[in-house]
């Protein structure tokens, strides 16, 4: 058995070849954990999820993606993550490498986003890329540690403090 356990199937990529995708990883037996990026992403992960015993979802707003979410986009989330399929808050975080986005906005929804995986006590996948510091700091001023960090690019040090 296999484990996917960062997938976006749900990119323009894929689009096409869904369903030849999702049957090469059932005859493969492999487990994919579809990671969302946007409301309407995660609301496709949660779907194709309910359909394939072997998918599961991850729902949140990629820091890329913040200025798009709603006020109500937290109140969706929260709907999509407390369903069966639903594994993680993901992938969410902050994104300091180029300013795509507002970045006291990445925070805000940020902080949002680890808060509602601690109220549904779920863990959290954090995309964190030249933001190390403001991101275990929020992290930290939450008091949640149930969650992994991804497209981490720093080094030993920074894995140690994560660790602590």
């Amino acid at each position: 058995m296999l484990i996917d356990s960062h997938a976006h199937l749900i990119s323009e990529f894929y689009k096409e070849n869904l369903e030849e995708e999702i049957l090469k990883t059932r005859e493969k037996e492999v487990f994919v954990n579809n990671i969302g990026f946007n409301l309407e992403s995660s609301k496709e992960a949660v779907a194709i999820a309910k359909k394939n015993k072997n998918f599961f979802a991850s729902v949140g707003i990629h820091p890329y993606d913040v200025s798009d979410s709603e006020k109500e986009t937290i109140v969706e989330l929260k709907k999509l993550a407390q369903d069966k399929k639903a594994i993680a808050i993901g992938e969410i975080g902050l994104d300091f490498y180029r300013q795509i986005t507002d970045f006291n906005l990445q925070r805000e929804k940020f902080e949002e986003q680890i808060y509602l995986a601690k109220e549904l006590n779920i863990p959290f996948i954090v995309h964190s890329r030249k933001s190390f510091d403001d991101s275990l700091d929020i992290i930290k001023k939450i008091g949640y540690f149930n969650g992994i960090f991804h497209s981490f690019d720093y080094g030993i040090n920074e894995a140690k403090k994560v660790l602590d």
